[in-house]
């Protein structure tokens, strides 16, 4: 299993904050995140021990002056393993893998996963200024894409609605949209709002505004 270093995830307890709160981080050529008291719903509990796969999306922005000046995207995926019993969580950065980290106890993994930190995510390039910086997550559940909601669209307005309402496929996606059914409204929702991605469960949260020369270095 390969391991990108200095890119590390790394994990500590969480508190009973519902508030989810989002803390820079400085290196020396490099900028980070924590992000703590991310309070996944509580389905996630019986869903990681299925042993089918559990997928965290992680999308972070460096802003400047509520401008972008960088994106990147981790994805966490966790599985149960049946036989070795213990919980796996592969990391990637926009699809570089990151370490895998092993876990016995569920427990101890919801604690960890709900603070996380990431170190070296932003290069400090010369074109930042410094100033009016902040750094806004979006972290999403079992994301689905928009490719792929489009066929799901498709496939529920072909065999569901039509067999009761009739009509044209345009008619029937109209009556998809407002069929009744909270997740896929919620999903519906956020797809036509210009997203790429969206998830039954989603926060979002932003650092407070900071300048680069508050920071201290921290030794990564």
């Amino acid at each position: 299993m390969s391991r990108l270093l200095p890119i590390v995830i790394i994990m500590v307890f969480s508190s009973n904050s519902w508030a989810l709160n989002l803390i820079p981080i400085r290196g020396v050529k490099k900028m980070g995140l924590r992000i703590n008291n991310i309070n996944y719903p509580e389905k996630l509990k019986s869903e990681i021990s299925s042993g089918l796969v559990t997928k965290i999306l992680i999308q972070l922005s460096l802003l400047e002056n509520q401008i972008i000046l960088d994106n990147q995207i981790i994805e966490l995926r966790i599985q149960y393993d049946l036989w070795d019993e213990n919980y796996m969580v592969k990391g990637a950065m926009n699809k570089r893998k990151l370490e895998t980290i092993y876990y016995k106890n569920r427990e101890l993994l919801l604690e960890k996963m709900n603070r996380l930190k990431f170190n070296n995510i932003f290069k400090l390039t010369p074109g930042i200024k410094g100033e009016n910086l902040q750094i806004k997550a979006d972290i999403l559940l079992n994301p689905i894409y928009k490719e792929k909601m489009h066929h799901i669209r498709k496939w529920v307005a072909e065999n569901s609605i039509s067999a009761t309402l009739g009509g044209s496929n345009k008619t029937n996606l109209k009556a998809v949209r407002s069929s009744g059914n909270p997740m896929f409204n919620r999903i519906f929702e956020q797809l036509t709002q210009g997203e790429n991605m969206a998830g039954v469960w989603r926060v979002t949260g932003k650092t407070k505004k900071f300048h680069l020369e508050d920071l201290k270095i921290e030794k990564q």
